[in-house]
């Protein structure tokens, strides 16, 4: 990549946000202004999926707070190239985030996993090619804390964006990496890791492809949630379940703790299925995306259909 390329990135992901959108950030803890004297942990930053637009505006505040952090997005092979011509704005999003250097490794959603229209051949390759890509992610988050990069790994642990902007259940990727975060802990490969939630909330009208507007600018709501550690999200997850041990399932809980952290930034009506009256079914596992008959993808209740 050319200087001239990087210089055009850096200066469209600083200006296009700000014409586009009002951008709303609420971070009474100055936790975004606190990750500047944190470069030597790396750090895992999660957001609630809602719209096309989240990676940019996520982006966007990073590059004011942490310019020179080397930042790893997985991104959807599937979206790239068998449904490139559906979704041309995501295509170019992935080119404007290579341009700014960010490493953007190709995933398989676990959802596409579980369509059910998918012959057992088709299932199997998929299944293969997924575990493929998830090996390359790892490798690559190694070869970054090999060389003591500590990168910043930006996810969005539900892995599709929500029909109606409530949380949906997360899959388990988001616990994983936490629990690799542990084991390079243990083998003092790094000091220690930090999680960062944030929250995102678009006006009422906003749609889940694409929001920016300059004639309109729409207002986003971003919410900075508590910065965690490793051990306080341990301590966390086991509380949650009143245990005094983890056991095999760990990174599920792991991953529960988290999302639930992040429903306290988003208000009631987003919480989804990590509102109070549906935790005790999301946490005994009983809720999954699948896509439906027509391919829209949905939050199946496994102890009946849809939700």
């Amino acid at each position: 990549m050319s200087l001239k390329e990087r210089v055009v990135g850096r200066a469209a992901l600083d200006y296009l946000p700000k014409l586009g959108y009002s951008i709303e950030v609420e971070d009474n803890q100055n936790i975004l202004g606190s990750l500047e004297q944190q470069n030597h942990l790396p750090l895992l930053i999660y957001f609630n999926h809602v719209a096309l637009d989240d990676p940019l505006v996520i982006l966007h505040l990073l590059h004011r707070h942490l310019p020179e952090r080397n930042y790893i997005l997985p991104v959807s092979e599937t979206y790239l190239k068998k449904e490139a011509k559906k979704l041309p704005i995501y295509n170019k999003g992935v080119n404007v985030g290579e341009l700014l250097g960010c490493m953007m490794p190709h995933i398989i959603q676990p959802y596409r996993l579980r369509d059910e229209k998918l012959s057992e051949e088709d299932k199997n390759a998929l299944t293969d090619r997924s575990f493929h890509l998830s090996r390359k992610f790892i490798e690559l988050v190694n070869s970054e804390m090999k060389f003591q990069k500590h990168p910043v790994i930006i996810i969005a642990p539900e892995g599709h964006r929500s029909e109606d902007g409530s949380l949906q259940p997360s899959e388990s990727g988001l616990g994983h990496i936490v629990k690799y975060m542990l084991k390079q802990q243990k083998a003092e490969n790094i000091l220690n890791g930090l999680v960062l939630p944030i929250g995102l909330q678009y006006e009422e009208n906003f749609t889940r492809e694409r929001n920016w507007n300059p004639l309109r600018r729409p207002k986003v709501i971003v919410a900075i949630g508590n910065l965690m550690t490793l051990e306080e999200i341990k301590a966390g997850s086991l509380r949650l379940t009143g245990r005094r041990n983890l056991k095999a399932d760990d990174s599920r809980l792991y991953t529960h703790f988290l999302m639930l952290k992040l429903s306290e930034l988003l208000p009631k009506n987003m919480r989804g299925v990590y509102a109070e009256e549906l935790l005790g079914p999301t946490l005994a596992g009983n809720f999954e995306l699948r896509p439906n008959e027509y391919g829209v993808v949905r939050v199946f209740d496994l102890s009946k259909k849809l939700l």
